[in-house]
């Protein structure tokens, strides 16, 4: 170091202070990491690869012969009967039927019957009937009946259904009208234009405002007493006075036959002369034409 630069270095201590004269100190950049490169395909490890079984053969099977069948023929062959399905016996608009029906199937009436119905299934009516309907859930659609009704179920008459006989049920929903007595051994329900014009046995009844009743009530017994007959008394007849019996009249002689009659001989016609013809008229005489001219005119 010269004599020049020991003095530039000491006006410099002077000027910027002691620190100045000291060597400065950069900061060094960090190493940046290095980062690895992830490569874009890696193969999947191969698995070991194990030895293959050794092939053993399997043993045959034993023959064991088939028993003899017996000849498949019609006879040998042994058939099921289908479940039976519900069937219902329809009786069609149009039809007529006179006398009784019975069935074991559910029935619905659209014809008419002059007669019984007996089903041991359900039975609607909407037709016409001239009987009694036995079944067990019967109902009636706007149809007039004349006769008894027995049900061992339930038994319904809608608003426009009118009975003219006795109705025996189980349980009865009414809404029509009925002329007899009712018999029901659980439940009886009189809906607002039910009629019952007789008397009433029920175990249990349910009434709606406008339901009428005219006869006898009888509730908790589903059995009505045997109806009492009128204690008048029984008018006796006169005997007959016997009859004089008529002494038996004699028996008349055989008819005796007639002799015949002979016979007149016929008469033969008057034998005539045959007319002569008519003479021509004479012709009128002139003076007489004259006479009829003038009078006409």
């Amino acid at each position: 170091m010269g004599l020049r630069d020991n003095f530039r270095q000491a006006a410099k201590e002077l000027m910027d202070g002691p620190e100045a004269a000291r060597p400065r100190s950069y900061p060094q950049p960090r190493p940046e990491p290095i980062q690895e490169e992830t490569p874009m395909f890696v193969p999947e490890p191969t698995p070991a690869s194990t030895p293959a079984p050794a092939y053993a053969p399997e043993p045959e099977p034993a023959y064991v012969p088939e028993p003899p069948r017996a000849p498949d023929t019609f006879f040998s062959r042994s058939y099921e009967p289908a479940a039976p399905q519900e069937l219902t016996t329809i009786i069609a608009p149009g039809t007529i039927i006179r006398g009784s029906v019975e069935s074991d199937t559910s029935m619905e009436l659209y014809g008419e019957v002059q007669g019984d119905i007996v089903t041991t299934k359900d039975l609607k009516l909407k037709g016409k009937i001239q009987g009694n309907a036995a079944g067990c859930n019967v109902e009636l659609y706007s149809i007039h009946m004349v006769g008894n009704i027995t049900a061992s179920g339930t038994a319904m008459l809608d608003s426009e259904s009118e009975v003219e006989g006795d109705v025996t049920a189980e349980s009865l929903v009414l809404n029509g009208k009925i002329q007899g007595d009712v018999q029901v051994s659980k439940r009886l329900s009189l809906e607002g234009s039910a009629t019952i014009v007789g008397r009433v046995a029920a175990e249990r009844l349910s009434v709606d405002e406008g339901a009428v009743i005219q006869g006898e009530i009888l509730i908790g017994k589903s059995v009505l007493p045997p109806k009492q007959q009128p204690a008048y008394p029984t008018p006796v007849r006169p005997a007959a006075p016997p009859q004089a019996v008529r002494p038996a009249m004699p028996a008349a002689p055989p008819a005796q036959p007639r002799p015949a009659m002979p016979r007149p001989a016929a008469a033969k016609p008057p034998v005539t002369a045959p007319k002569a013809p008519a003479a021509p008229k004479a012709a009128a005489k002139p003076a007489e034409k004259d006479a009829e001219e003038k009078k006409d005119s």
